[in-house]
């Protein structure tokens, strides 16, 4: 009688055993199959192990010009023409990892800004902004003589690519005659892409209604 509970226990410690190791085997191999084309959302730490971090698309045929740039502001200013044109905005590739360098532009994103700097350098300075006002705010007419205004921003720190789009939205959807100028002012950032860099570009490409203001000690932004 011994023996022959004794040979049912081995049965079903190996029955049970097979088991988990087929369950193990399928489960491992659909997770690599799930996320080898697309990246997983997760917060961005470069402290996260490895093995829970996204795959790297081995795919050549996708892999973007841009990304061969040693930085996130390089990528954005001398391919924005380029990501426009190609309707970047509107693929279901914006957010996914090609490389490594896009690896390190998203976790860098995370760290510094608490958003996916990657999807937000793809996207480059000039998208079409959807209408969001409710229905009678459509049929409201203004005047036509209205005073000019000065739109202020503040940053601090702020992705050079969200910045700059900032700026070109508020130049495209506001009125010639209306906008007097849009000043920026800097409140003592610390980032080396938002000093010389920024200021060649506002000379270069933004109109002289466009102006930027540093200070000279942090004063914060609502002040």
């Amino acid at each position: 009688m011994g023996s022959v509970t004794l040979r049912y226990f081995c049965y079903g410690c190996l029955f049970t055993s097979a088991t988990w190791s087929l369950l193990l085997f399928i489960y491992f191999n659909l997770n690599n199959e799930g996320y080898t084309f697309s990246n997983a959302p997760y917060p961005g730490s470069q402290r996260v192990q490895w093995r829970f971090q996204p795959r790297l698309t081995k795919d050549p045929k996708r892999l973007l010009e841009s990304q061969h740039l040693g930085s996130a502001s390089d990528q954005f200013m001398k391919h924005m023409p380029k990501m426009s044109e190609n309707k970047l905005a509107l693929s279901s590739e914006l957010g996914m990892i090609f490389n490594e360098v896009d690896q390190q532009i998203r976790n860098a994103g995370y760290q510094k800004h608490a958003f996916n700097v990657l999807i937000s350098n793809r996207l480059g300075s000039s998208r079409d902004v959807p209408d969001t006002r409710d229905p009678k705010c459509k049929e409201k007419s203004y005047p036509i003589n209205l005073p000019s205004a000065s739109i202020i921003i503040c940053f601090y720190n702020e992705a050079l690519s969200a910045l700059l789009r900032t700026v070109q939205s508020v130049l495209s959807r506001s009125p010639v005659d209306v906008l007097h100028e849009i000043i920026l002012v800097d409140d003592n950032s610390d980032f080396t892409n938002l000093k010389g860099e920024l200021e060649d570009y506002i000379q270069k490409s933004l109109p002289r209604k466009v102006r930027l203001v540093r200070n000279s000690v942090r004063e914060g932004l609502i002040r």
